[in-house]
């Protein structure tokens, strides 16, 4: 397994080749640099597959261009589903 790189400021950028393909690894320290930073890599047509970071980021799953999650419905239906028993 590869090991992840950061880099020490939010405008520089570390590579690194992972079973033959590069990989971009970075490391913001601020929420909103992070997002204009997802932004840029989308509409330069990079493939964006994970974004770790320690807190919830509302408004990054549809720059990411993620759909919104069925958690909710199944949930509210288990819900029903208990109180009814």
């Amino acid at each position: 397994m590869a090991e992840t790189l950061t880099t020490p400021a939010p405008t520089e950028k570390t590579t690194q080749k992972v079973d033959g393909t590069e990989v971009l690894f970075g490391l913001y320290n601020d929420e909103e640099i992070l997002m204009d930073a997802v932004k840029k890599a989308r509409a330069d047509h990079l493939d964006i597959m994970d974004v770790y970071t320690p807190f919830p980021l509302h408004g990054l799953d549809p720059i990411l261009g993620l759909s919104e999650s069925r958690l909710l419905i199944a949930g509210f239906i288990y819900g029903l589903t208990g109180a009814s028993l």
